[in-house]
């Protein structure tokens, strides 16, 4: 944004005093965004307002501002402002000409037709102005300022219930705006109804005439053609003949070099081509499991279809385990196609490193039981039966294995040590933490290892071996309890057994 030293404020437009020939400032299909701040610092054109500066013109036409204050005032005279179709989102206009109360503004003829001023707009027309010509806006604004009448021609524009109107025996009033989102942003109108659909077909001309016959106010993407124009702004309307899905051909993809496959579809015109733009996501990660991909394809001219690209996932000979991973591709909006039903597939990428070559691991001497554990994402396993030493349980990340635990000599000849993890923290269980059974006692060991519990709960006058297994329910099925599962006794490793319930602070409900 240039910046005039020295002066009050700035604008977007830096307008220098008393330049000859006047300038013009002509924006169409203009986006402009400022962040907040004040009448001061947020112009659209500085010292158009405050001096003996003028333009010639200043017109904006298919544009949207926000964050603009903006005052149309001159003391020299000539100007012509012209504002068509615009959205005019949080920003303050102020258009004064005539004497107003304690200046006399040189007089400049506006034209305002099909704007949405979703911002309160300020009118002052006094004595010896120029023609103002207010037709076919929408004035959703807490307020529209009023101020004088001389040589204002208001009429066919949409108002807030409430506000004042500048004129006009042919105006709508608006109770609820239901706004509709579709290809270009979140003012259209839906196509029946009482409240804005009242403005379909209710302006001053008709479309061709106010330029508009290629645009729409409605989801439909009806194009106003030569009817009568909406009130309101406008947006460029979209094809509705081209209609586009997306499949995955060819589904899976493997390490060991089968290639996945999207295809995507149109429905529709064939004679152009179309670029069709889409996001991609899922597990898996591009430029490791497999090439990036561009985000757009073209159909070309006179083919219903063309593939995206083939997903070549990169063979990794790392000796490691992985699980199967996605790649999701969902088509984007945009202002050239509807998307259709499917809007997005899938391709699986397979890991195809053989289970054989990975379990490689020194050190698991009779194991008995084993759990993954989300914290350290890794198996715990028990092992070293029935004597529990050097270590009752071995972390397993990959293809090595750790001692996990100070924990030793826990065992029993006629019983196996299991365990179960908590895989979610819920109904007072931690996640990461482990449990375990021997004997006739249960025992538990925090997530990170470092604090173990060989006496957590026992059961009260349960003589069997908690010889089975053990499971943490996380399906509120059984109550969010630990289900615990004896079998056999000091004297009989045959006889006897039960299953338990045991909550989460170590107290047994009893037995199924």
């Amino acid at each position: 944004m240039p910046l005039a030293w020295g002066a009050r404020n700035s604008g977007i437009f830096d307008l220098p005093a008393n330049y000859s020939p006047a300038p013009d400032v002509r924006l169409a299909f203009t986006d402009i965004s400022v962040p907040a701040g004040t009448s001061d610092t947020t112009v659209l054109v500085s010292d158009f307002a405050n001096a003996y500066n003028t333009l010639n013109t200043c017109a904006l036409s298919h544009s949207q501002l926000r964050g603009i204050y903006q005052a149309f005032r001159t003391f020299a005279t000539g100007c012509t402002v012209a504002l068509t179709n615009n959205l005019i989102e949080r920003s303050t206009l102020t258009f004064e000409q005539g004497y107003t109360g304690f200046y006399t503004f040189a007089g400049f003829s506006l034209s305002a037709y099909n704007n949405l001023f979703h911002g309160p707009p300020v009118f002052k027309s006094g004595s010896g102005g120029s023609l103002w010509t207010i037709k076919d806006n929408l004035f959703d604004a807490d307020s529209v300022g009023v101020s004088g009448t001389y040589n204002v021609v208001a009429d066919y524009n949409g108002y807030r219930s409430g506000l004042s109107s500048l004129g006009g025996t042919h105006n709508k009033t608006i109770t609820n705006f239901d706004y509709q989102t579709s290809f270009l942003g979140r003012f259209y109108y839906p196509t029946t109804g009482t409240n804005l659909a009242t403005l379909i077909d209710a302006g001053s001309r008709t479309a061709s005439s106010a330029g508009l016959s290629s645009f729409t106010t409605t989801t439909n993407q009806v194009a106003e053609g030569s009817s009568t124009v909406d009130i309101g702004y406008h947006s460029f309307a979209v094809s509705t003949n081209t209609t586009v899905t997306i499949q995955a051909t060819a589904p899976v993809a493997t390490e060991l070099g089968q290639q996945g496959l999207f295809t995507v579809f149109r429905t529709g015109a064939t004679t152009v081509s179309l670029t069709v733009y889409y996001n991609v996501g899922g597990t898996a990660v591009p430029g490791t499991d497999y090439q990036p991909l561009s985000g757009s394809t073209i159909i070309p001219t006179n083919s219903a279809s063309q593939n995206i690209k083939n997903i070549t996932v990169t063979p990794i000979d790392n000796n490691t385990i992985t699980f199967d991973k996605t790649v999701v591709a969902s088509l984007i909006l945009t202002n050239s196609y509807f998307v259709g039903s499917p809007a997005q597939a899938t391709v699986t990428v397979q890991d195809s490193d053989p289970l054989s070559t990975n379990v490689v691991v020194a050190n698991l001497n009779t194991a008995v039981g084993i759990d993954y554990q989300t914290n350290n994402n890794a198996l715990i396993v028990s092992v070293n039966h029935p004597t529990g030493e050097p270590n009752n349980f071995t972390k397993l990340a990959s293809n090595f294995g750790t001692a996990w635990s100070t924990l030793h000599g826990v065992g029993h000849p006629n019983t196996e040590v299991k365990l179960a993890v908590v895989k979610v923290t819920t109904n007072g269980w931690n996640q990461g933490d482990m449990y375990f059974a021997r004997a006739q006692v249960g025992g538990k060991i925090t997530a990170d290892g470092s604090n173990v519990y060989t006496n957590w709960a026992t059961l009260a006058g349960e003589t069997n071996f908690l010889g089975g297994s053990l499971y943490i329910d996380q399906t509120g099925v059984f109550g969010g309890d630990m289900i615990v599962v004896t079998g056999g006794s000091p004297s009989s490793t045959i006889d006897g057994g039960a299953v338990w319930r045991v909550t989460s602070s170590a107290r047994g409900r009893g037995r199924f």
